[in-house]
């Protein structure tokens, strides 16, 4: 799928930069779905340069840094395979997912893979034969083993397998990790004393590249308030002036439909990986402040909503960024 890329580079402020060959080539259903799914990378499309697509990389690893500073112990190199593999069978199936390690991402407290989906017009993106033995061969060369080369003799295999399909592959690991498994005594298996296993978590991810921070969109000098003077100040108007508050910024509310979200064509941007892309809006007119089905939540004084009417001095929080709602 890379010939369809004009170019692709990451810029300063830590966003994956796309540039498409031609903007036919964009799927558009396909980018409402990655918008729906925690396993995408969050993805943002140039309105005006509609080849451009920006993908938000602040806050992750690639897997290809992390796969060159950890050594792997014996059954933990299976584990990891099943990890990413499961992780990326599970978008990849509806979605075509780019199969290079160096843009697949992992926050550094562990969790959830997220993956660079291309939101283009591709058939059968799942069974791309040459692509899929191509990913496990970077596997292969990036992965530095203590112990325990059965996993990596395995995807050698599989490599020249005329049948192999990533799904196959996965199976064939999880049979591995079983007969790898230290078998429960007689006693253990009377008394039911076997241990259930925990879910795997990667160790020792590093820290990521600390980027310029981007600061929530300003207000503009037209409806910028002066807060020495707000309390002095008599505004005549027939509207009433709503704001979301955070410490000494003051966000005017100037659109009947307030948009809240971490992508530029919010009113109000958020710069966090935990907003989703557009994560609430407010209503002006009725006063509702509706979640826009954020991977998050919307919370109203410590309440998770779906909509609800704000009051003044409500504490409105949408993931981990709190705001005060003040209404004149």
């Amino acid at each position: 799928m890379e010939e369809r890329f004009q170019d692709i580079k990451l810029r300063e402020d830590g966003f994956l930069e796309i540039e498409l060959k031609s903007a036919d080539d964009f799927d558009d259903y396909i980018y409402q779905k990655m918008q729906k799914d925690n396993g995408c990378l969050p993805c943002v499309r140039d309105h005006h340069n509609t080849k451009k697509l920006y993908y938000d990389t602040k806050g992750y690893v690639s897997l290809c840094t992390y796969m060159h500073s950890h050594i792997f112990e014996a059954q933990e190199s299976c584990e990891f395979l099943i990890y990413v593999l499961e992780s990326m069978l599970s978008v990849n199936t509806s979605k075509p997912v780019m199969m290079n390690i160096e843009y697949m991402y992992m926050h550094h407290e562990g969790g959830l893979l997220r993956f660079l989906v291309l939101p283009l017009c591709v058939d059968k993106w799942a069974f791309q034969k040459a692509e899929s033995v191509a990913f496990l061969g970077q596997l292969m060369e990036a992965m530095r083993l203590q112990e325990g080369y059965e996993a990596f003799g395995y995807l050698a295999y599989m490599q020249k397998y005329e049948e192999m399909t990533l799904p196959m592959v996965l199976q064939g690991l999880h049979d591995l990790h079983e007969h790898g498994k230290k078998k429960p005594t007689l006693f253990q298996r009377l008394l039911h004393l076997e241990k259930e296993e925990a879910p795997y978590v990667p160790k020792d991810i590093p820290f990521p590249k600390a980027y310029p921070q981007l600061q929530i969109r300003e207000p503009s000098e037209e409806y910028r308030t002066q807060t020495a003077i707000y309390g002095e100040t008599m505004v005549l108007c027939a509207d009433e002036q709503c704001f979301f508050v955070q410490g000494e910024q003051r966000y005017q509310v100037k659109s009947e439909c307030y948009r809240i979200g971490r992508t530029k064509d919010n009113e109000l941007c958020i710069d966090s990986v935990y907003i989703s892309s557009h994560h609430a809006c407010f209503y002006k007119n009725t006063m509702e402040l509706e979640d826009l089905s954020s991977s998050n939540g919307t919370f109203v004084n410590g309440v998770r909503i779906h909509k609800q009417v704000l009051q003044d001095g409500d504490q409105v929080t949408f993931a981990q960024d709190s705001f005060q709602f003040i209404k004149r």
